[in-house]
C-alpha cells in the first residue's frame, strides 16, 4: 500500500468483532483509578468528517474474510489485512445472548442441566446463565452455571460495524494498513480479557438484583495510552455506557490484556506515546 501519512497523534478505528476501536474528538471523561495500570494510544490525525459518513468507515481496522484482490480498494474501504473489495459487505454480529446459544451446542459445555436452563423461555441476558432478580440461593447456582457455559478459550466477541447489513458472516472491502498485524494482536488479547471481565462484572451486577435495558447497544469508548515498549500507561473512559460495571469491564480488560510488546515505530508519537480509542460495546 502506499505511504501512509502520519502526524504525532495515529486515530484508527477497529471493528472488533463485539468491541470497535473507534477514531473521534477527545472528549472529557472519567480517569482509571490510579491504584489501576492505565494504557496509552496511537492515533491516525483525523480528516475532517465527510458529509456522508465515510470517514468512520475509512479509519476502521476489521478483520473479514477473503474477498477479491484489487489495486484499487473503494474509497470508503476499511481498514484491513489486505486490498480487497466484496460485492455485498455484511457483518456477523450476534447480540450477547445469541452468542452463549451457540456456545450452549457445543458438546463440552452442553450438559443436560445447563441446556434445559438456557432453552426455557427468557430474556435475552438471562442467556448468560444469570436469572433475572434470581432468589439468593440459586444465585451461587447462576455463577457456576455461566463459568460452565464461558469455557476457557470461549470468546463472545464478534465483527460489529453499525450500519452494515448483519450475515453468517463478514465480507468487507478493506485496503491495506501496514499496522494490521499489531491492532489484530491487540484485539486477540482483548478477546479474552473482554469476556472474562464481562463476565464478572455482570455477576456482580445481578447479585444485586439489578437489570440492563433489552434490545440495546451499551458503548463504553476509551482511550488508551501505551509507551514505546507497549506497556499500558493509562486508561480513560471518554464515553460512558450507562452502567458504571460495564465501563469498570472495559477498564479492566485493558488491563489484563495488556501489554502489547514490540509496537511498530511508525505509531510511536513524538512523546513516545501510542495512543488508541476503543469501543467496548455489549449488545442486549
Amino acid at each position: 500500500m502506499g505511504r501512509m501519512r502520519f502526524r504525532s497523534s495515529l486515530s484508527i478505528s477497529v471493528a472488533v468483532h463485539v468491541f470497535a476501536l473507534v477514531a473521534w474528538t477527545i472528549m472529557p471523561g472519567r480517569w482509571a483509578a490510579q491504584t489501576e495500570r492505565i494504557m496509552e494510544i496511537i492515533e491516525l490525525e483525523p480528516e475532517q468528517a465527510a458529509a456522508d459518513g465515510r470517514y468512520e468507515k475509512t479509519k476502521r481496522v476489521v478483520k473479514t474474510e477473503l474477498g477479491r484482490e484489487t489495486d484499487r480498494p473503494p474509497p470508503d474501504a476499511f481498514l484491513g489485512e489486505r486490498n480487497q473489495i466484496v460485492e455485498r459487505q455484511t457483518v456477523h454480529s450476534a447480540r450477547i445472548g445469541e452468542a452463549i446459544m451457540e456456545m450452549m451446542k457445543r458438546p463440552r459445555v452442553a450438559g443436560r442441566e445447563i441446556r434445559e436452563n438456557f432453552l426455557r423461555p427468557r430474556s435475552v441476558l438471562s442467556a448468560l446463565g444469570i436469572p433475572v432478580l434470581p432468589p439468593a440461593k440459586n444465585r451461587a447456582d447462576a455463577a457456576r452455571m455461566f463459568d460452565r457455559t464461558l469455557a476457557p478459550g470461549d470468546s463472545l466477541s464478534q465483527e460489529y460495524v453499525k450500519g452494515l447489513k448483519e450475515s453468517e458472516r463478514t465480507a468487507l472491502s478493506t485496503r491495506e494498513f501496514v499496522f494490521y498485524g499489531y491492532f489484530q494482536r491487540i484485539r486477540e488479547q482483548l478477546d479474552v480479557a473482554w469476556s472474562r471481565s464481562l463476565r464478572e462484572q455482570l455477576l456482580k451486577y445481578y447479585k444485586n438484583g439489578r437489570q440492563l435495558a433489552s434490545e440495546m447497544d451499551h458503548t463504553t469508548r476509551v482511550l488508551v495510552t501505551l509507551n514505546s515498549g507497549g506497556e499500558i500507561t493509562r486508561v480513560q473512559v471518554v464515553e460512558e455506557s450507562g452502567t458504571r460495571d460495564l465501563d469498570d469491564a472495559a477498564v479492566k480488560a485493558f488491563n489484563k490484556a495488556g501489554p502489547f510488546p514490540n509496537p511498530p515505530k511508525g505509531i510511536v508519537d513524538k512523546e513516545g506515546n501510542i495512543k488508541i480509542r476503543w469501543d467496548f460495546i455489549l449488545r442486549t
